[in-house]
């Protein structure tokens, strides 16, 4: 059908390689927005059809998708203005039924609808286009085109205070996904549609993953939303409107931006927080990042990753979670987060002389490191009896002693990893857990307070560690009360570390396998702002980033990889 063909070559070609977002400027009164129909859930925005053409379908070819030039598509009707705004959307009918509409830019309404056998003489019209029936009806500068029905009174337009506050998120980038306030609450009413146990989501889950999600099969997208109904039923409790936008330059740089609000005003901690140099500098860093912690955003991120456990708690070899004690966990992870003021957290790819997975550390800044240390301890108690009462396959039970450096004192949680895994009796196991952790194949957290108000959680050797305390020591932290995210990653330096991993863990190599390689030495910023009851996220992917990222996904090892993951 027309309007899924476009559905499927518009959300594909927009967002399917990670476009660039630009600045959020207010819209005008002239913008498609205005004329969006009162019961639209979600919408598509492309500012530009032709320019879509200009700009994605030769970024497509990059990553050998196939894309139609939908400019050209859309000019092969009459009347269609190709160089106008254009918009593909979902609208909910009575009860659940959803209906897709087009807003197609039209030089002359008269002519386009003629064109389709249509009469331009009544309010809504049917007519054919490409061979399928639907009904179109006049707004502006646009035709609202969609599926059949009889109830008229669904096209009309939202109230002009809703399409203004959608105009002043979107701006003007090439394309815009948006999730209005009917949307966001019938995103919450499908996860919650259907009580499950965590046991019957991970199961679904595990399911899911054996095979690639058709997203224009709704039974599958529908089952997709209910696995994740924790997560998403907090994120749109929290939540009014959500918008993702894109751009991409004529280099064929891209930049993404996602913008959220809260209903009402938000406060955010007038807290102090200490940042201090969180750097290795015999070390390569992949990824560093620091913000201020204890904001209503901040707490949402923790509930979600919270969520997202609940359902993918079989990667931790746990074949039921019991709900009870999950939420005991839930609480006491809560608690050691609503301590947090402040965090600066970083990942390295360590030398051959060290072990590759062993090789984060965070530091945290709190009003009482005493205390906190208290909570920490508090939350590992809670997730071994989680563990204890869970049916599992693996052991991942956390022991814990006393750690002392220098003066300093702190705990250690420990978990040997051959036991764990209940391999304890095989040598090579324990070779290749020595190789990745280090210790012989026992993983152990470091939790340490470093003064009164700042305490460093990290996995590094013994020799890192305190090269890191070392150099914290050796500068005075600046107090701060800045209230933006920053987080860097550099991609050639991950894919590095990758490479080692897998070395390490196949001694002996892998027959067929060949290193990848990321050809950018760029590093990618990805910042997050926060304006009163708004939140912006967004980055941008210069252009030999996105050539590099094209080179890994047409490689032929990553191309075998989705075969095998589809049962190719």
């Amino acid at each position: 059908m027309l309007i899924r063909l476009l559905c499927v070559a518009v959300i594909a070609g927009s967002f399917g390689f990670a476009p660039n977002a630009g600045v959020a400027m207010a819209g005008e009164s002239t913008s498609v927005l205005a004329q969006l129909p009162a019961s639209t859930m979600v919408a598509l925005r492309v500012a530009q059809l032709d320019e879509l053409d200009q700009k994605v379908v030769p970024l497509a070819k990059e990553f050998a998708w196939p894309l139609p030039p939908l400019g050209q598509l859309a000019a092969s009707f009459d009347g269609v203005d190709s160089s106008g705004e254009f918009v593909l959307g979902m609208m909910q009918l009575d009860g659940e039924q959803f209906v897709p509409f087009l807003l197609l830019p039209v030089t002359d309404y008269k002519t386009f609808v003629y064109a389709g056998d249509g009469d331009a003489g009544i309010e809504v019209t049917p007519l054919t286009l490409a061979g399928e029936e639907l009904m179109a009806t006049s707004r502006g500068n646009w035709a609202l085109v969609t599926n059949p029905f009889d109830d008229f009174t669904h096209l009309n337009p939202m109230p002009a205070e809703q399409s203004a506050e959608l105009q002043k998120l979107v701006g003007s980038e090439l394309a815009s996904v948006i999730a209005t306030r009917t949307g966001v609450v019938q995103l919450k009413a499908i996860a919650l549609a259907r009580s499950e146990s965590p046991y019957q989501k991970a199961t679904r889950y595990r399911q899911l993953q054996r095979r690639s999600i058709d997203w224009t099969d709704w039974q599958q997208v529908e089952s997709l939303i209910r696995i994740y109904s924790g997560a998403i039923n907090h994120l749109c409790e929290s939540c009014e409107v959500m918008v993702l936008t894109a751009d991409i330059d004529d280099d064929q740089s891209v930049a993404l931006r996602y913008v959220t609000q809260r209903a009402g005003e938000v406060e955010f901690p007038a807290a102090e927080w200490k940042r201090s140099p969180l750097v290795l500098g015999s070390q390569r860093i992949i990824t560093s990042g620091e913000g201020p912690w204890g904001s209503p955003w901040t707490a949402d991120f923790v509930q979600l990753y919270l969520d997202r456990f609940e359902v993918t708690s079989y990667d931790f070899g746990i074949n039921y979670l019991r709900p009870q004690e999950f939420r005991g966990y839930r609480e006491s992870v809560t608690k050691v987060s609503d301590q947090i003021q402040g965090v600066q957290a970083m990942m390295i790819a360590p030398t051959d002389d060290y072990p590759v997975m062993s090789n984060s550390a965070m530091l945290v800044n709190t009003s009482d490191a005493a205390k906190l240390l208290e909570s920490v301890d508090e939350a590992i108690k809670d997730w071994n009896r989680m563990i204890e009462l869970s049916q599992r396959q693996v052991d991942f039970y956390l022991g814990s002693e006393p750690l002392k450096v220098g003066e300093r004192q702190g705990r250690r949680y420990t978990v040997d990893l051959s036991d764990a895994f209940r391999e304890a009796n095989t040598p090579d196991v324990r070779k290749v857990m020595d190789r990745l952790y280090g210790r012989n194949g026992v993983w152990a957290i470091d939790v340490l307070p470093l003064d009164e108000s700042r305490v460093l959680f990290t996995d590094l050797p013994d020799k890192l560690r305190d090269e890191l305390i070392a150099k914290l020591d050796s500068e005075k932290p600046t107090a701060t009360r800045e209230a933006t995210w920053s987080v860097t990653l550099n991609p050639a330096a991950l894919q590095d570390w990758f490479n080692d991993c897998k070395r390490k863990e196949f001694e002996e190599g892998i027959r067929g396998w060949t290193p990848q390689e990321f050809a950018s030495p760029t590093d990618l910023v990805v910042t997050a702002t926060t304006h009163d009851s708004t939140l912006v996220i967004e980055t941008k992917l210069p252009a030999d980033v996105v050539q590099a990222m094209a080179k890994l996904w047409n490689s032929p090892q990553r191309s075998n990889q989705a075969d095998r993951g589809n049962g190719r």
